[in-house]
């Protein structure tokens, strides 16, 4: 028997009390484990899943110059090359467009960037890694990329009675928005402790105590892979949300 206030038997995704607010219009884009926090994007409604490095954030450190070749791959698979054409503005927007064309791949110019030397590629509900490498020319400019999230907390999903036992791919989820439903973090976490997914290595995506930091809030002190009760208090999106 469980010492009085300790939480030492229950399921994951178990919703408790009356003040919760359930959403049941989402679908899933992939397995998705009970009790488990669900993303999605600013603007989609309906499609959801689990938490993924969607962003590369593509730098070039000097401008492209006359007879350069630029080739880029996303998740390996190899644009059509392009070839300098005018100016460095006019070629770098032939990069982005020659991205955009690669199946399930989003470009932009970051319009923060004045030099036109970053480009922010996005692939939904996959991680997504970026290369470029520029050949022939009088110079050629290298490229680093960095990797991140633009994915919007929307909840955490509810246990149901199914023959699986997890959401499956293409089926409708019962979301918890707000409320109380239990977790499972992989770090020990303490009461009133704001929540956050791991958005790193092996247990990226899991509830944690370090990471991206959800609208949430631990409600038990909790032991690494233990349950507590979570309270989810609204949606919070990571910096690239709206870039797209």
């Amino acid at each position: 028997m469980a010492a009085y206030g300790v939480l030492d038997e229950s399921v994951n995704g178990l919703a408790q009390g009356l003040d919760n607010t359930t959403e049941g219009r989402f679908v899933a884009v992939e397995t998705i484990q009970f009790g488990a926090a669900v993303f999605g994007y600013v603007g989609e409604n309906i499609k959801v899943g689990g938490y993924h490095l969607d962003v590369s954030k593509l730098v070039y450190d000097a401008d492209l110059v006359t007879a350069n070749v630029i080739n880029v791959t996303v998740n390996g698979v190899a644009i059509a090359p392009v070839t300098f054409l005018t100016s460095h503005a006019v070629t770098i927007a032939l990069v982005v467009v020659a991205i955009n064309a690669l199946d399930g791949v989003e470009a932009v110019l970051d319009s923060t960037d004045v030099n036109s030397r970053t480009i922010l590629i996005r692939t939904k509900f996959a991680a997504a890694v970026a290369t470029s490498v520029v050949t022939l020319g009088a110079g050629q400019a290298g490229a680093s990329a960095t990797t991140h999230s633009g994915m919007v907390f929307v909840g955490v999903s509810r246990f149901i009675q199914n023959d699986l036992g997890v959401y499956s791919q293409y089926e409708s989820v019962e979301i918890v928005t707000s409320g109380q439903i239990s977790v499972t973090p992989v770090e020990a976490v303490e009461a009133l402790e704001i929540a956050y997914v791991d958005n790193s290595g092996a247990d990226i995506g899991e509830f944690s105590n370090a990471g991206f930091a959800v609208g949430a809030r631990y409600l038990k002190n909790a032991s690494a892979d233990s349950i507590t009760f979570l309270e989810v208090t609204g949606k919070s999106n990571e910096a690239y949300a709206t870039t797209f």
